[in-house]
């Protein structure tokens, strides 16, 4: 029985792969939207709809730009481009591989769209459930989502000993 699971979450890894492509699309989309909606409230003789619509433009254009600046806070904070989660592999001696690579791709996938509600909440207000400090919140833990394997990594160096033994040989 255990084999005709191992199978099934095989079988569904391929098809989480695919979901990065069309997230990423989803989200450009967005970004366009976003970026048409700054343009027309900039062209509105409205005092207090020109900050927002400027804010809904700069948040249009990086929803726009999500994977290049997605890669561009995974560079600088872990040095790898951040869809180099689609290629990671565990150890093929680690029993729970197929497991451990569903997990990450779950949460890497969850963390693009993190990225994606930060950048969407930098244009509206605080009073809107919205504002800086909340979109930098969701736009760091979505970074921290995607390249969570080298999160992990860097956190058990930090920590060294027998906490980077065991992260060692789990995630490789």
């Amino acid at each position: 029985m255990p084999q005709i699971n191992q199978d099934l979450l095989l079988n569904l890894i391929p098809h989480l792969e695919t979901w990065w492509g069309v997230l990423e699309v989803i989200v450009a989309a967005i970004g366009l939207f976003l970026v048409v909606s700054g343009l027309v409230g900039l062209s509105g003789r409205q005092d207090g709809g020109k900050k927002r619509a400027l804010l809904t433009l700069i948040a249009g254009t990086l929803m726009l730009n999500a994977p290049s600046l997605l890669d561009a806070f995974a560079q600088t904070l872990f040095t790898q481009n951040s869809a180099e989660v689609l290629s990671y592999h565990p150890p093929d001696s680690n029993p729970a591989s197929g497991y451990i690579r569903l997990a990450v791709l779950a949460v890497a996938l969850t963390g693009l769209i993190g990225v994606a509600r930060g950048l969407y909440l930098m244009r509206l207000s605080p009073g809107e459930g919205g504002g800086l400090a909340r979109a930098l919140v969701h736009m760091t833990g979505g970074v921290i989502c995607v390249n969570l394997v080298e999160f992990l990594k860097l956190l058990a160096a930090s920590l060294g000993g027998d906490v980077e033994i065991l992260v060692t040989s789990i995630l490789g």
